[in-house]
């Protein structure tokens, strides 16, 4: 690089770039390693969103006034810029994951490098699980779901800009076509979040893009003069105010992360002057060189951690916490001075990708291998691969049987050619039951429909929250009038005990004689309609994540502790509302635990596989476990 260029580059370098940058990645990192220090920190991620989203945009919109925009040179600068720190990680990572995790684990670290290779890592994690569960915390790739988004905004929103810019006059219209962008985006977030959709709300481009538009629009906007220092300081400390609030605040009181965006934007919109004490005081020298290496430390920081958090099983100690942050600031350090910085700006372009094409070969070929292999169970006990074979095994809705119904994103199951006869009603705790009757549904060319409310009960009395009462009740009139419909199965967790009327008032219910009257309501007035109604009852379950757990403690020699709980607990807590649901549904209450229970215990796993995936749903092998349960369903139909 010329000296030139250097001069021009930091002439543009703007120090509160790097604070923002540095403020995200450290709220990610303290989430991510101190998690109850700061229960919002994951909102560093969305700080990174409008940054990319404002840079992109006033780039693509100063180069293309001059005629210069072109889209080879911006996309070789993108891959200059992401690729060979990522690709150093994976190399890494992969290392670490061969020598360390299961042979199931490290087959889906395979898959999941494969989508991180093809831009697509949001979406494969969207479809394996979530972000939030304990589960989660364990798949060395998570963090790459954010990068999958990065990679898909800069694939299609510089042709989207373009377009603006080219053919949209005048600039305040260019700034409203935006707008329309975001507006769509948070509008679909939104809608997706209320009918059960958080995890493609969370994960998806359409969902974020809003963000990258809003970071967009401040870029668009006329900027304010230098001269006046006051107006410029005062939208600094307003938008790090909105910031902070964000930061402090329980997240569902401010749905997405808005005033955190436009309090990014606020402060990205202008450039604060050289001499200004707030670039003195609080974008020191060791904030800017966080926020240079910014990238680095986001990509290393999560594999690291996820492999202690792997080999430790319960906690990990604070001393080898404190240990690896170290580590992971040093390692961070390294990457960005050795490996970003150069292939950036001193390695000849055509070393930089003849480099990336090796190691992406390379990779690639592992993680096939990896794949063919079945992750090299022989390393391992079988019945450790086993559990681990359960991890995330619940049923999940093929994206293609989707189906608006009611307030629930509902899912066709079995013949979907078939108009639905019969439905799962509940919460996910329904959804997990759908491959104990898909099998029968095929055999007997019937579909279904699993209609959950995710995190709430079914029942249109009583509910874990008001919100919750509004969707059953919209549910429970979709369902009466839906004249197809000839059998509903009900199934929910009958673990929640706080719950609320329709008038918002509190019920404590540990004895389940408020719920006990609450569904055998909704029972009798969907059986007015003339539908076939059961009830699926209770089962113990682990409240941790027994499968991954215990598997772990397998191989690394661990004793296997809580695989069940007495038979006399579970009897305690249910026996008298399964004895009185039984007298009055007569043969139409469905009793998992009579399967998964025996005389003393209530178990979790028997020699063959774990019955949970996480620490309540049960897996695949649970759920065929109790296929026979469902066959009388069927069999009534006959008569």
């Amino acid at each position: 690089m010329t000296s030139q260029a250097t001069n021009q580059l930091d002439l543009h370098h703007r120090k509160e770039i790097d604070g923002l940058r540095a403020l995200a990645v450290s709220a990610v990192i303290a989430f991510h390693f101190f998690p109850g220090t700061l229960p919002t920190g994951y909102l560093g991620v969305d700080l990174f969103f409008v940054i990319s989203g404002y840079l992109i945009t006033l780039l693509i919109s100063r180069q293309a006034a001059k005629n210069e925009f072109r889209f080879s040179s911006f996309y070789l600068k993108r891959v200059k810029r992401i690729l060979p720190a990522m690709l150093a990680m994976l190399v890494a990572s992969s290392i670490a994951a061969t020598l360390i995790l299961l042979a199931p684990d490290l087959e889906r670290y395979a898959k999941s490098q494969i989508a991180t290779l093809s831009f697509i890592a949001n979406i494969y994690f969207w479809r394996t699980g979530g972000y939030f569960s304990t589960s989660d915390e364990l798949k060395p790739l998570l963090h790459m779901w954010s990068l999958g988004v990065e990679e898909q905004f800069y694939l299609f929103f510089p042709a989207i800009l373009i377009i603006i810019i080219r053919f949209i006059r005048p600039q305040s219209l260019k700034i409203v076509a935006l707008l329309v962008i975001a507006t769509s985006s948070y509008g679909i977030n939104i809608y997706l979040t209320h009918i059960g959709g958080s995890n493609p709300a969370f994960f998806l481009l359409p969902t974020r893009i809003w963000q990258f538009a809003i970071g967009g629009c401040f870029a668009l906007l006329p900027i304010i003069r230098p001269e006046n220092s006051t107006r410029l300081n005062f939208l600094f400390i307003a938008g790090l105010a909105l910031i902070t609030i964000n930061f402090v605040t329980p997240p569902s009181q401010i749905p997405s992360a808005t005033l955190l965006t436009l309090g990014a934007g606020l402060i990205l919109w202008n450039k604060l002057n050289s001499n200004s004490l707030l670039l003195r005081y609080l974008i020191t020298k060791p904030v800017g060189l966080v926020g240079l290496s910014s990238f680095s430390l986001y990509l290393w920081h999560w594999p690291i951690l996820v492999f202690l958090k792997y080999i430790y099983v319960d906690s990990v100690p604070l001393h080898i916490l404190m240990s690896a942050l170290l580590a992971t600031i040093l390692i961070a350090y390294l990457s960005w001075k050795y490996i970003e910085n150069p292939f950036r700006s001193s390695i000849p372009t055509r070393t930089t990708l003849l480099a990336i094409l090796s190691i992406y070969c390379v990779l690639a070929i592992y993680a096939s291998t990896m794949l063919a292999l079945k992750g090299l169970p022989g390393r391992d006990a079988d019945l450790a691969n086993s559990f681990a074979n359960a991890i995330d095994s619940n049923y999940r809705c093929p994206p293609g049987n989707y189906r608006l119904y009611g307030a629930s994103r509902s899912c066709l199951i079995g013949d979907i050619t078939a108009s639905p006869s019969l439905a799962l009603l509940g919460n996910s705790h329904a959804q997990m039951y759908a491959p104990a009757i898909i099998e029968s549904l095929n055999a007997h060319h019937q579909a279904g429909l699993i209609i959950p409310l995710n995190g709430c009960l079914p029942t249109i009395d009583l509910n874990i929250s008001t919100e919750c009462l509004k969707m059953a009740e919209i549910n429970f009139q979709a369902i009466e009038k839906d004249r197809n419909l000839k059998t509903v199965i009900i199934a929910m967790t009958w673990y929640s005990n706080d719950l609320v009327d329709k008038s918002g008032a509190s019920i404590s219910d540990p004895k389940l004689s408020y719920r006990e009257k609450s569904i055998m309501m909704l029972i009798d007035n969907l059986a007015k309609t003339g539908k076939n109604i059961y009830l699926v009852g209770p089962i113990a379950i682990p409240n941790f994540d027994f499968a991954s757990v215990a598997s772990r403690n397998i191989k690394f020699g661990n004793t296997i502790e809580n695989s069940s709980v007495t038979r006399a607990s579970f009897d305690s807590q249910f026996k008298s509302l399964i004895s009185s649901l039984s007298r009055q549904l007569q043969g139409r209450l469905i009793l998992p635990h009579e399967v998964l229970c025996d005389e003393e215990h209530c178990n979790f796993a028997d020699k063959q596989g774990s019955y949970f995936s996480d620490s309540n749903h049960l897996s695949a092998y649970g759920t065929q476990k109790l296929r026979q349960l469902f066959n009388p369903i069927f069999e009534r139909q006959q008569h």
